[in-house]
């Protein structure tokens, strides 16, 4: 194999060539002492160019089944892992690239490891009313206090932006936003809310590895945050971090890595409730 790389390949690798590449993390909460599992989804991709369709479907053959077996026999990673599962190849569609064929193969890897939440979780005291633009601003405010207060990785981040996109990017750039809400009124007098927000991290989709790097290391940077403040002040019950996603993206703004965050924020909310302010001033 002449290119071995953590992230996207070069526009005109040599070949064959290895591409391994994050696709999705899930947590579970079921473990007391604050850990909990994540459940890895990890491709490695593999390309041949060769002269035939036949030779090139072959060659990624190959090498999927000696990365099986590779799988199989160091399935604990070093004591990183306590379990890892293969998903069935998959396998792309042939190219013709430069008078011969291009195939793209891929093994999907499910890797187990046990995580543990941030010791210095903050303890819930009080209970606050709240709501979306309440919520959002509060974390907003905070994440925006980590990167100035910050000596490693967070100090790195030049945009903290509440949308999708910011409008002229400059990266590494943090995305807040909050697609879903969910009502679910389980207490007398009292709306049961579950808040979905989006936290993405986008760094340049370049061919070098600092780049993937710098984009997992904010990712996980910002998931103690999330965990370590889970309470919002009182504003929230519970805020697990459900999972991230890992992007790989082509848009009107460039090419980019994009891993978003899942983060759910369960708090109550009165019936009828007016505003969040109005609530703070008739408590008062």
């Amino acid at each position: 194999i002449d290119r071995w790389k953590r992230g996207v390949l070069p526009p005109m690798p040599a070949f064959p060539a290895v591409a391994i590449m994050p696709e999705r993390v899930d947590f579970e909460y079921s473990h007391s002492g604050g850990k909990y599992t994540a459940r890895w989804a990890i491709n490695v991709e593999f390309f041949a160019k060769q002269r035939t369709p036949e030779e090139a479907m072959e060659q990624v053959r190959y090498y999927s089944e000696v990365t099986k077996s590779i799988f199989e026999e160091f399935f604990q990673w070093e004591g990183l892992a306590i379990d890892s599962e293969i998903v069935p190849r998959e396998y792309e569609e042939l190219i013709p690239f430069q008078g011969q064929y291009l195939q793209m193969g891929a093994v999907p890897i499910e890797i187990v490891t046990y995580e543990e939440q941030p010791a210095n979780r903050e303890v819930l005291t009080e209970f606050r009313w709240t709501d979306s633009t309440d919520l959002i601003q509060v974390i907003y405010d905070r994440l925006t206090r980590q990167k100035n207060e910050s000596q490693m990785t967070l100090k790195q981040v030049k945009q903290f932006y509440r949308a999708h996109i910011p409008p002229v990017p400059d990266y590494p750039a943090v995305t807040l936003t909050e697609p879903i809400i969910d009502h679910e009124r389980t207490y007398t007098a009292l709306d049961s809310n579950s808040r979905l927000f989006e936290i993405s991290v986008l760094t340049h989709l370049l061919d070098q590895e600092q780049n993937l790097d710098l984009n997992l290391d904010l990712t996980e940077v910002l998931i103690d945050i999330l965990q370590a403040y889970y309470a919002w002040g009182g504003r929230c019950i519970n805020s697990p971090v459900l999972g991230v996603q890992f992007f790989r993206e082509s848009n009107e703004l460039g090419k980019v890595y994009r891993s978003t965050i899942s983060y759910q924020c369960q708090s109550l909310e009165e019936i009828g409730m007016p505003s969040a302010n109005q609530a703070f001033r008739r408590r008062a």
